[in-house]
Order: C-alpha cells, then sequence, then structure tokens
C-alpha cells in the first residue's frame, strides 16, 4: 500500500517536473511551489 503512494508521489512529481521544463524561467518557480503544495496536500490527507 504504501509503495503505491510513493509510486503515485513520483509519478505526480514527473509530471510536474514536465510542466515546468516547457514553461518559461519565471514561471517555474510558481509551478514548483504549486507542485510541492499539491504534493503535500496529497500525502498529508490520504
Amino acid at each position: 500500500m504504501k509503495k503505491m503512494k510513493l509510486l503515485s508521489s513520483i509519478t505526480f512529481l514527473s509530471e510536474c517536473h514536465a510542466r515546468v521544463e516547457k514553461s518559461t524561467v519565471n514561471m517555474n518557480h510558481h509551478i514548483l511551489w504549486e507542485c510541492v503544495h499539491m504534493l503535500v496536500n496529497k500525502v498529508s490527507c490520504s
């Protein structure tokens, strides 16, 4: 069960990374923080 959560977190992070790659430099910071917050919410909620 814990392995699945970790796997989905990794998938989530790589999706975020892909979004960051596509965006402009000044958007990176914002998107990265958005992803971090979403990830924290995911972990604390589940």
